[in-house]
Protein backbone atom coordinates (compact mmCIF):
# COMPACT_ATOMS: atom_id res chain seq x y z
CA UNK A 1 0.00 0.00 0.00
CA UNK A 2 2.97 2.25 0.98
CA UNK A 3 4.37 1.91 -2.31
CA UNK A 4 1.22 2.50 -4.42
CA UNK A 5 0.92 5.85 -2.96
CA UNK A 6 4.61 6.59 -3.24
CA UNK A 7 4.11 5.68 -7.42
CA UNK A 8 0.64 7.79 -6.98
CA UNK A 9 2.68 10.95 -5.39
CA UNK A 10 5.80 10.73 -7.75
CA UNK A 11 3.66 10.20 -10.51
CA UNK A 12 1.60 13.61 -9.65
CA UNK A 13 4.57 15.31 -8.92
CA UNK A 14 5.59 14.70 -12.17
CA UNK A 15 2.70 16.13 -14.18
CA UNK A 16 2.87 19.15 -12.08
CA UNK A 17 6.25 19.58 -12.59
CA UNK A 18 6.02 19.12 -16.47
CA UNK A 19 3.27 21.63 -16.72
CA UNK A 20 5.33 24.29 -13.99
CA UNK A 21 8.00 24.11 -16.88
CA UNK A 22 5.50 24.65 -19.68
CA UNK A 23 4.03 27.64 -18.38
CA UNK A 24 7.83 28.68 -17.42
CA UNK A 25 8.78 28.34 -21.01
CA UNK A 26 6.04 30.08 -22.40
CA UNK A 27 6.68 32.80 -20.63
CA UNK A 28 10.43 32.38 -21.59
CA UNK A 29 9.31 33.03 -25.16
CA UNK A 30 7.20 35.76 -24.69
CA UNK A 31 10.15 37.41 -22.50
CA UNK A 32 12.31 37.34 -25.48
CA UNK A 33 10.41 39.78 -27.44
CA UNK A 34 12.50 42.85 -28.73
CA UNK A 35 12.81 46.57 -27.55
CA UNK A 36 10.82 45.07 -24.37
CA UNK A 37 9.86 41.90 -23.05
CA UNK A 38 6.36 40.67 -22.76
CA UNK A 39 5.98 40.15 -18.90
CA UNK A 40 3.32 38.13 -17.18
CA UNK A 41 2.18 39.68 -14.05
CA UNK A 42 -0.56 39.18 -11.53
CA UNK A 43 -2.37 40.64 -8.68
CA UNK A 44 -5.68 39.89 -7.19
CA UNK A 45 -8.03 38.09 -9.31
CA UNK A 46 -6.34 39.34 -12.51
CA UNK A 47 -2.95 38.24 -14.47
CA UNK A 48 -1.89 40.02 -17.66
CA UNK A 49 0.78 40.07 -20.01
CA UNK A 50 2.23 42.93 -21.24
CA UNK A 51 4.11 44.40 -24.28
CA UNK A 52 5.41 47.75 -23.73
CA UNK A 53 8.41 49.30 -26.27
CA UNK A 54 7.44 52.58 -25.90
CA UNK A 55 5.37 55.07 -23.84
CA UNK A 56 2.14 52.82 -24.97
CA UNK A 57 1.36 48.72 -23.87
CA UNK A 58 -1.08 46.19 -25.12
CA UNK A 59 -2.27 44.24 -22.40
CA UNK A 60 -3.67 41.17 -22.17
CA UNK A 61 -5.78 40.01 -18.97
CA UNK A 62 -7.24 37.54 -17.45
CA UNK A 63 -9.57 36.28 -14.74
CA UNK A 64 -7.94 33.72 -12.54
CA UNK A 65 -10.41 31.23 -13.94
CA UNK A 66 -8.55 30.44 -16.51
CA UNK A 67 -5.19 28.88 -16.38
CA UNK A 68 -1.85 30.12 -16.53
CA UNK A 69 -0.57 27.60 -19.40
CA UNK A 70 -4.07 28.34 -21.53
CA UNK A 71 -3.72 32.13 -20.75
CA UNK A 72 0.15 32.28 -21.52
CA UNK A 73 -0.71 30.71 -24.77
CA UNK A 74 -3.40 32.74 -25.80
CA UNK A 75 -0.74 35.95 -25.21
CA UNK A 76 1.69 34.35 -27.06
CA UNK A 77 -0.61 34.07 -30.05
CA UNK A 78 -1.92 37.50 -29.51
CA UNK A 79 1.15 39.08 -29.70
CA UNK A 80 2.86 36.46 -32.61
CA UNK A 81 0.19 37.10 -35.38
CA UNK A 82 -1.69 39.86 -34.25
CA UNK A 83 -0.16 43.02 -32.01
CA UNK A 84 0.88 45.81 -35.01
CA UNK A 85 3.95 46.73 -33.21
CA UNK A 86 6.49 46.91 -35.86
CA UNK A 87 8.98 45.72 -33.35
CA UNK A 88 8.00 42.45 -33.04
CA UNK A 89 8.15 41.56 -37.10
CA UNK A 90 11.88 40.39 -35.98
CA UNK A 91 10.61 37.62 -32.86
CA UNK A 92 8.10 36.32 -35.37
CA UNK A 93 9.76 33.56 -36.58
CA UNK A 94 9.59 30.38 -37.73
CA UNK A 95 10.73 28.68 -34.56
CA UNK A 96 7.96 30.91 -32.18
CA UNK A 97 5.49 30.52 -34.61
CA UNK A 98 6.31 26.29 -34.17
CA UNK A 99 5.84 26.75 -30.54
CA UNK A 100 2.56 29.08 -31.08
CA UNK A 101 0.93 26.69 -32.99
CA UNK A 102 2.47 23.72 -30.63
CA UNK A 103 0.81 25.39 -27.42
CA UNK A 104 -2.63 26.20 -29.23
CA UNK A 105 -3.09 22.40 -30.51
CA UNK A 106 -2.73 21.34 -27.04
CA UNK A 107 -5.65 23.61 -25.93
CA UNK A 108 -7.70 24.15 -29.08
CA UNK A 109 -11.01 23.49 -27.30
CA UNK A 110 -14.04 23.82 -29.82
CA UNK A 111 -11.38 24.94 -32.23
CA UNK A 112 -9.45 22.10 -33.11
CA UNK A 113 -10.84 21.83 -36.72
CA UNK A 114 -8.59 25.21 -37.59
CA UNK A 115 -4.88 25.38 -38.08
CA UNK A 116 -2.40 28.68 -37.62
CA UNK A 117 -3.54 32.10 -37.47
CA UNK A 118 -6.97 31.17 -37.51
CA UNK A 119 -6.77 28.89 -34.66
CA UNK A 120 -5.48 31.42 -32.63
CA UNK A 121 -8.21 33.73 -33.11
CA UNK A 122 -10.96 31.31 -32.91
CA UNK A 123 -9.33 30.46 -29.23
CA UNK A 124 -9.01 34.25 -28.45
CA UNK A 125 -12.39 35.46 -29.91
CA UNK A 126 -13.53 32.11 -28.00
CA UNK A 127 -12.12 33.60 -24.75
CA UNK A 128 -13.01 36.80 -24.79
CA UNK A 129 -16.87 35.82 -25.13
CA UNK A 130 -16.25 33.65 -21.91
CA UNK A 131 -15.22 36.86 -20.26
CA UNK A 132 -11.60 34.84 -19.16
CA UNK A 133 -9.63 37.25 -21.19
CA UNK A 134 -9.64 41.23 -22.26
CA UNK A 135 -7.70 43.37 -24.27
CA UNK A 136 -6.42 46.54 -22.84
CA UNK A 137 -3.88 49.38 -23.96
CA UNK A 138 -2.54 51.30 -21.43
CA UNK A 139 -0.78 55.11 -21.82
CA UNK A 140 2.08 56.71 -19.79
CA UNK A 141 1.91 60.45 -21.30
CA UNK A 142 3.01 63.61 -19.45
CA UNK A 143 2.88 61.86 -15.61
CA UNK A 144 -0.34 60.32 -16.74
CA UNK A 145 -1.52 57.03 -16.90
CA UNK A 146 -4.57 56.03 -19.84
CA UNK A 147 -5.93 52.82 -19.94
CA UNK A 148 -8.65 51.61 -21.63
CA UNK A 149 -10.26 48.55 -23.31
CA UNK A 150 -9.74 47.62 -26.65
CA UNK A 151 -12.41 45.76 -28.76
CA UNK A 152 -10.94 42.19 -29.97
CA UNK A 153 -13.56 42.36 -33.12
CA UNK A 154 -11.84 45.14 -33.70
CA UNK A 155 -8.29 44.17 -33.17
CA UNK A 156 -8.56 40.25 -34.61
CA UNK A 157 -11.62 39.92 -36.19
CA UNK A 158 -13.72 37.51 -38.39
CA UNK A 159 -11.23 35.16 -40.58
CA UNK A 160 -10.43 38.31 -43.58
CA UNK A 161 -11.03 36.86 -46.83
Amino acid sequence: MRFLHRSILTALMLVVSVVAEAGTDLERVLGSAPVAPIKVQGSGEFTWAEYCPDNTCEVIRRRQRLGKKPFSGLALAYFFYFSEYAYLEEWRTPAIKDRVDQTLRAIAGNCTELIDKELARCMLLEANRSGAIQLMYVRYDEGKVLTGRLDFLEKIGPKRR
